[in-house]
């Protein structure tokens, strides 16, 4: 088995593309809820947001370091706000089932991370 170095989760989706899309980090200055997680985002903490337009349509979304984190680490090129724990349990965790989490947790680059990436992996293994 090859271990976690190359997994790649494909987020690709052909059925919205983005007209235009900007990506930053910024400071929340009031709460917000992760598109990812649905986690809340406190005012003076950092997060990503993203906003753009498809089909007409304007777009904003915030999305928490920890998702962004795990993001980074396991998607391959573009990706659809609002899907990345559907793609991890479908793509990612079932090989931590097999293979173990440990070189998939060290591509992690924080601590919350790796802790949030486990617990959702006890729960999902729960079900």
């Amino acid at each position: 088995m090859s271990g976690c170095m190359d997994v790649c989760i494909d987020m690709w989706c052909d059925a919205e593309t983005c007209d235009l899309s900007s990506t930053r980090l910024v400071v929340a200055r009031k709460a917000h809820k992760c598109v990812e997680c649905d986690q809340q985002i406190v005012p003076g903490t950092r997060y990503e947001r993203c906003t753009g337009k498809i089909d007409g349509d304007f777009f904003s979304d915030a999305t928490c370091l920890v998702c962004v984190d795990v993001r980074k680490a396991f998607v391959c090129g573009s990706w659809v706000l609002g899907q990345l724990w559907e793609s991890v349990e479908e793509e990612l965790f079932p090989r931590w089932r097999t293979e173990g989490p440990f070189e998939c947790l060290a591509k992690l680059s924080t601590h919350e991370a790796r802790e949030y990436c486990q617990r959702r992996f006890a729960e999902w293994e729960a079900d």
